[in-house]
């Protein structure tokens, strides 16, 4: 029960993640991915559902790319 209940809570945060992404800061967007893709992971590998962990891994993956990503943007760089 535990277990469903973490995984509808990172499902709900990755539809969050999407359906606020042009309100969220592209850095906040990409935690909220990496917590949520994480939390159905964990679900998914407890229920030994491989096709979906290979799939929350990859999510992970994209995530912590865009959040390197947001960091790099010139706005975000100290200035000299």
């Amino acid at each position: 029960m535990w277990l469903q209940l973490i995984g509808w809570i990172g499902t709900a945060l990755i539809i969050i993640a999407f359906a606020f992404k042009r309100k969220l800061a592209p850095a906040h967007a990409a935690l909220i991915n990496i917590v949520g893709a994480s939390l159905l992971g964990a679900s998914q590998v407890a229920d030994k559902a491989w096709p979906g962990v290979a799939l929350e891994v990859v999510w992970v993956g994209v995530a912590i790319w865009d959040l390197f990503a947001a960091f790099r943007k010139p706005e975000l760089q100290p200035k000299n």
